[in-house]
């Protein structure tokens, strides 16, 4: 994680490596060391050393660990575990990232922790909320808060610099959703070699889509490539 590795920078505006927990019920090898239970052990063994460990469970050494975090990391629906429930302090900030693909509902659940400040990190141009029952999504449930907020003429800040795509290739989605307001990272992107040719196909209901085998195999000896023809 980059957080752990490069820090954080302060008030002061001096960067620092801040204590970091992450919360759930599966946590990835690579975060294993930042993992609640993990650090939980470590403590124990910490207080163990110092013989003054009488009386202190496991439950109370996951609240010193969470007290003691300046940073948590949670998935939405975890962040209204017992774990957060028995915290005596309230967080500051709360950020929630792909804000846009999830219901009101489950970002309603770690507000209820308090904080002075909310940020609803998303994109609603990709996928929406997921909502598997089309009586829900008809009366409104599968629209997130981001979009709401946005609906009502609340202020978004869109983030322009993209850092993924060629710019050839991130001409087409920021033309066709983003209002061609998309803008490249300057940077060795710009001057990838292109290895071949792409293609978008449409992917809706219409598939009455049509190949130009001939075109398509001109491409593929211009571009050097060897593509087994297309089923129709």
């Amino acid at each position: 994680m980059r957080l752990l590795s490069q820090g954080v920078l302060g008030p002061d505006g001096v960067s620092f490596i801040p204590s970091v927990v992450r919360v759930g019920l599966s946590v990835h090898p690579s975060l294993e060391h930042i993992a609640l239970d993990s650090l939980v052990e470590q403590k124990r063994i910490e207080i163990s050393s110092r013989r003054d460990d009488v009386g202190r469970n496991q439950n109370q050494l996951r609240n010193i660990v969470m007290e003691d975090a300046m940073i948590v990391f949670s998935t939405l629906s975890y962040s209204g575990s017992s774990v957060f429930a028995k915290l005596k302090n309230h967080f500051d900030v709360v950020i929630i990232d792909e804000a846009a693909q999830a219901v009101e509902s489950s970002v309603l659940v770690p507000l209820c922790h308090g904080c002075t400040q909310v940020f609803l990190v998303g994109d609603p141009k990709q996928l929406p909320a997921t909502v598997l029952s089309n009586t829900a999504a008809d009366a409104g449930y599968n629209r997130s808060m981001f979009q709401r907020f946005q609906a009502a003429g609340y202020p978004v800040h869109m983030l322009r610099t993209q850092y993924r795509m060629h710019p050839s290739i991130c001409a087409f989605p920021s033309s066709e959703f983003y209002d061609s307001k998309l803008e490249n990272f300057d940077g060795r992107l710009s001057t990838c070699v292109i290895l071949c040719n792409y293609i978008f196909a449409s992917v809706g209901t219409d598939t009455s889509m049509h190949i130009d085998e001939q075109e398509l195999s001109k491409k593929r000896r211009e571009a050097g490539m060897t593509i087994p023809p297309l089923d129709h």
